[in-house]
């Protein structure tokens, strides 16, 4: 028998990026705008927080 991690398989090897459509309220955008913010880096954290990665 093999022991197989599908994660740590998926983080290692299954990489690439994705494009995803998000919709945000429009006072939030510009402040984050203004401020630099970079929208991908905010959500990838903020998905490995809530579930947890």
């Amino acid at each position: 028998m093999i022991e197989y991690d599908s994660l740590e398989f998926e983080k290692k090897y299954n990489c690439h990026a994705i494009r995803k459509n998000i919709t945000i309220l429009a006072w939030l955008n510009k402040i984050a705008e203004e401020e630099n913010i970079n929208f991908s880096n905010v959500l990838q954290n903020a998905l490995i927080e809530k579930l947890k990665l």
